[in-house]
């Protein structure tokens, strides 16, 4: 009974360190705001975790989502969350808007 205990305590402990670890993240490299475009392009990229154990931990790069959708000059970096029904799946989204 106590090696289940511990083993459901051990299982509990790595939910919440995996799921916090999980939010951390910068932005590495040049950003640059450009007021003059006339033309933006959006590009977006959504990254999905389950029981915050399986999938991709973290935030599309907003470097690739970039060169994914052909935006060579970056306007605009979105990040944000979705939780889905009791926290079973977590859906990590990046929107990049440029020319």
């Amino acid at each position: 009974m106590k090696k289940i205990i511990l083993v459901l305590a051990a299982i509990a402990v790595i939910c919440v360190f995996s799921g916090c670890a999980s939010m951390s993240q910068g932005l590495n490299g040049f950003v640059n705001s450009s007021a003059d475009a006339t033309m933006q392009i959006r590009g977006e990229e959504t990254a999905t975790v389950y029981f915050g154990l399986f999938g991709e931990f973290n935030y599309p790069p907003y470097d690739k989502v970039a060169k994914d959708n052909g935006i060579s000059k970056i306007s605009t970096i979105e990040r944000y969350y979705k939780v889905g029904l009791f926290g079973i799946w977590i859906n990590y989204t990046t929107i990049v808007t440029g020319i």
